[in-house]
């Protein structure tokens, strides 16, 4: 080690004294005075250091430390005694700093920031927008955009997007807590919030953010893929220590997508996903888009199966998403106030994992073959679904008018609950109690396959042939029962009270 300056505090002695009378020193490590708060490196000049201290001085070396200069005279409006809680050297000019003033110890609990772009010859302060009774802890420039600075405060969390010249509140679902520091994650582009009392908190993919400004006059606008989303391997599957000793929520799995819009769209923003093909395989929406920068998540799958109508289907329930997406490039099409705007959005696999493409192809293939089946099912069950609540319907309506059809009625709707149970189990069954079903057998290899980052095995991919002989075996089942017991109770029922059959698919 080296000492590289002297001593840059005021080094006033009569604030260097023990606290407390005769009898009780009151020293609680709070009475240190002429010490160094904040030292700052410049990561463009690794000569250029600023230092700031608790008793007023702001100091500068551009040499490594053979030479300092005090700032203090050329800082207008700089507060008598200073706390300089933090310094910011910028990762875009080695001659831009921004300074914090801290003076809530003082009884001043106004925003005091400043800043300067020539090395300390002249300085700005830059609190327009700011509370006049909330001070400020910390600010930190971007390192992906120079003008953007983000300020903790002792109550809020500020932004501005003209290098401090105006600030906006951003708290969002940040409690007002007290802002000790902010770091920006440069690759992920996160925003780092340390506060007191409520532990960190993390904005996660802060690019529409930070580009808001290159919207520009535009009333739409949808920001490039910052970061690829990843297909990871949940916790839940893998190691499950975390989920005892963490308990704030991992940021939201899949691929972002940010866009703007200057005004509230009069209907949901639609968004689709396209393969390299030019195939849509996902359709989203957002709801309730406001004003300003929104996000949507894609999470990485494939539209869903046709979906169950209604009611529970017992056992496993409605199993309605769709397979995970392979590694890949996709397009995403957003439209929203009659405007529409295309984005690349590139997926990746966990960074834990080496699986062959190939066997990504392979497990999509196997997963696309097992949708088909549960849509199959599903149409089948809404089908079956579809004709028991009408039988049911028409069955009370004979027997209230005392008609002798409501025995018939009795008969045929058991014959199709029969058929039914080897769909589905009956709604309200336990899983270990009764055999596992058709609908049941595909969802569980389903899930198998789509939660394990492998490739499909042997048996998984073979169970698919046996799986279809029971979807047709099951299907002719129905059609039979439709085609005579069915169109049997028919005949004798009225025009009204005929049961509509539809055994064809439909989303």
């Amino acid at each position: 080690w080296e000492v590289i300056s002297p001593d840059l505090t005021t080094n006033d002695k009569s604030k260097q004294q023990s606290s407390g009378g005769q009898i009780y020193s009151d020293n609680t490590a709070a009475e240190f005075h002429c010490t160094i708060l904040t030292i700052q490196e410049s990561p463009i000049d690794p000569n250029v250091i600023w230092v700031g201290t608790d008793d007023g001085n702001v100091q500068l070396t551009r040499d490594g430390g053979k030479t300092w200069t005090l700032m203090n005279a050329n800082i207008p409006g700089f507060p008598k005694e200073a706390w300089v809680a933090k310094i910011d050297a910028s990762n875009h000019n080695a001659g831009t700093a921004i300074v914090t003033v801290d003076q809530h110890r003082l009884n001043d609990f106004s925003p005091h920031i400043f800043v300067t772009q020539d090395y300390g010859k002249t300085w700005t302060k830059t609190v327009n927008g700011l509370p006049a009774t909330d001070y400020v802890r910390v600010v930190r420039q971007s390192p992906n955009n120079p003008n953007f600075l983000v300020a903790g405060m002792e109550t809020n969390l500020y932004a501005s997007w003209d290098m401090g010249q105006n600030w906006v509140r951003i708290n969002n679902n940040l409690p007002p807590v007290s802002v000790h520091d902010l770091q920006f994650q440069k690759r992920d582009r996160d925003l780092v919030i340390g506060s007191h009392g409520i532990g960190a908190w993390v904005l996660d993919d802060i690019s529409g953010m930070e580009d808001y400004k290159s919207v520009g006059s535009k009333s739409f606008h949808v920001f490039p893929q910052n970061r690829p989303g990843i297909l990871y391997h949940y916790q839940t599957q893998m190691e499950n220590l975390g989920e005892r000793v963490y308990t704030a929520p991992n940021p939201e799995f899949g691929a972002y997508i940010n866009f703007y819009v200057a005004s509230s769209p009069a209907e949901p923003v639609q968004i689709e996903i396209r393969n390299e093909a030019g195939d849509i395989i996902r359709n989203m929406e957002v709801k309730e888009a406001t004003p300003g920068v929104n996000r949507a998540v894609w999470d990485l799958r494939y539209n869903g199966p046709i979906a169950l109508e209604g009611g529970t289907t017992g056992g496993w329930g409605s199993f309605n998403q769709g397979p995970k997406v392979i590694p890949g490039n996709y397009i995403a099409k957003v439209s929203a106030n009659g405007q529409s705007e295309e984005i690349k959005i590139t997926v990746k696999q966990d960074p834990r994992m080496n699986l062959p493409m190939e066997d990504f192809i392979a497990k999509d293939k196997v997963l696309k073959d097992y949708m088909e089946l549960i849509s199959h099912a599903n149409t089948l069950i809404n089908a079956s679904t579809s004709i028991q609540n009408q039988i049911q319907e028409v069955k009370g309506k004979l027997q209230e008018s005392g008609n002798s059809l409501a025995g018939e009625a009795e008969k045929v709707l058991n014959q199709l609950i029969e058929i039914d149970a080897e769909m589905r189990r009956e709604p309200g069954s336990l899983n270990f109690r009764t055999k596992p079903r058709h609908r049941e057998e595909i969802m569980s290899l389903m899930s198998a396959i789509d939660g394990a980052t492998a490739r499909p095995t042997t048996q998984q991919m073979t169970r698919i042939a046996e799986l279809r002989a029971d979807a047709e075996k099951i299907e002719n089942s129905l059609r039979s029962f439709v085609a005579n017991e069915l169109m049997q109770l028919n005949a004798k029922l009225s025009g009204p009270d005929e049961i509509k059959i539809n055994l064809e698919r439909r989303n």
